[in-house]
């Protein structure tokens, strides 16, 4: 093995000991969030609020994202409502869109602007 060749394993060693040690940082603080959501729906049905953990807000965000990479100009919130209503989830309501939508634009894969949500 050449000294070049050893120098580039090094350097990917390096990088994916770094790569790990972030992803361990995210996994740990979804943890933490994790915990706390699951305290917050728990009270939630305590106090006799109707929560639907069925409705899975990854399954909704995949498809908030796959209609706005359909269209590359960007969409009113109720439009990406209309579309996920008649291609997936009829029973879907605004309301549960709209944090979803908040999520995406928090993680940064949206951008909000004049009333339009597009992919960042």
């Amino acid at each position: 093995m050449t000294v070049d060749e050893i120098k580039k394993l090094l350097t990917r060693k390096k990088f994916l000991g770094s790569s790990i040690t972030l992803r361990q940082k995210r996994i740990d603080r979804d943890k933490q969030e994790y915990e706390k959501l699951s305290i917050t729906v728990k009270l939630m049905k305590e106090y006799g609020l109707d929560v639907d953990e069925d409705d899975d807000p990854t399954i909704v965000s995949d498809m908030v994202l796959i209609i706005l990479k359909e269209h590359k100009d960007g969409l009113h919130s109720a439009k990406i409502l209309t579309e996920i209503q008649s291609r997936w989830k009829p029973e879907i309501v605004r309301t549960s869109l709209s944090p979803i939508l908040t999520r995406l634009k928090t993680r940064s894969e949206v951008e909000f602007n004049d009333g339009i949500w597009r992919i960042k």
